[in-house]
This record gives C-alpha cells, structure tokens and sequence, in this order.
C-alpha cells in the first residue's frame, strides 16, 4: 500500500469516526429540544449537557479525527462550548429560559454545521472537488427549477452526487452547476 492509500484510508477512517459522532449527537439534540416543550426539571437538561459535551470533549481530546487543524475541529469545538454555555445558563437563577433557548439555536446551528463538514469532507474523499455550499434536497429543487421528486430521482440514479446523514440528502452546489452546465464544478 502506498503513502497516499494508506493516507486516503486515515481520511475515510476519520469521517467515519466523525460520522459516530453526529450519529450520538442527534438524539441528544433531539432529547433537549423535547425537553423545552416538556418543560421537565433542570437537572434532566443539565445532564443531557454534561452527555452532549462529554461527546464532543472526548472526540477532541484523544487525538483521534477531531484533533486541531482537522476538518471537524470547529464545529465540534463550538458545540463543546456551546453547551458549556448552556450548563452556565441553567445554573443561572437569574437567567431566563429565552436566554436558555436562544443558546440552543445556536448549539443546533452548530451540530449543523458538523454534519455540512462531514458531507464536504465525504464529497471531496469521493470526487475529488471542494463543496463551497451544501443544501438539502428542498434547497436543490428550488436551483434546478424540478421538484423534490426529480432531484430524489436524480440521486437514486447518481446524476447528482448526494450524501445522507441521518434523514437529510446533502448536495453540494458543485453537482447542481455540473447537472446545469455551468463548469466542472471546480468554481
């Protein structure tokens, strides 16, 4: 095996980490999210935000795929503070529960954020090229003037490339240029 195989099966080795990670993020986000509207006790929060940033902590501080420089350090870094943040906030007496959900917009933004770095990462190991935006399928219908089904479609037969995290197709802006003619995708 050469250098850049063996070098091209770290990356894959470490998407797939990252990947685990977003898999055991989403239901903690899910879990918080039910509990603003459940309204159950703080110390139920609180550990949900102890198991988010001991997630995200753990991933940071082994040296494994999200160590400095890589591809998911920032996003796993904000979401580690984020929900730091929100611990404080909880603690808080004085805070009020608006501060409380306007911090978990932000930590939501941010576990977005990861799963858009794992999609551009899995994009650039598969074809080569650089995704500069990512949207959903919804996003993508509305560029290509076709309906959802169509851009479906066109996943399902690989004339766009796509990728699924959880629920959500991601698609690069890259396969809709090329799909429209606009270049190789390289712009």
């Amino acid at each position: 095996m050469s250098y850049d195989d063996q070098d091209d099966v770290l990356r894959w080795a470490e998407l797939d980490e990252v990947m685990e990670i977003v898999l055991s993020l989403k239901p903690k986000m899910h879990a918080l999210n039910r509990w603003f509207y459940t309204k159950r006790s703080p110390a139920d929060a609180d550990e949900l935000l102890i198991d988010t940033w001991l997630l995200v902590h753990n991933a940071r501080s082994d040296g494994g795929p999200v160590s400095e420089g890589k591809f998911a350090w920032e996003p796993i870094n904000q979401i580690a503070m984020q929900a730091f943040k929100m611990r404080e906030t909880l603690q808080d007496k004085h805070s009020s529960t608006t501060r409380l959900e306007q911090q978990f917009m932000e930590l939501r933004q941010y576990a977005l954020k990861l799963e858009k770095a794992v999609v551009r990462q899995h994009y650039l190991l598969d074809t080569g090229r650089i995704a500069t935006d990512i949207g959903t399928i919804s996003w993508a219908s509305k560029i290509l003037k076709k309906s959802e089904i169509t851009v479906r479609r066109y996943i399902n037969v690989k004339k766009i490339w796509a990728f699924q995290v959880t629920k959500f197709w991601w698609i690069p802006i890259e396969e809709l240029k090329l799909l429209l003619g606009g270049g190789d995708g390289d712009e």
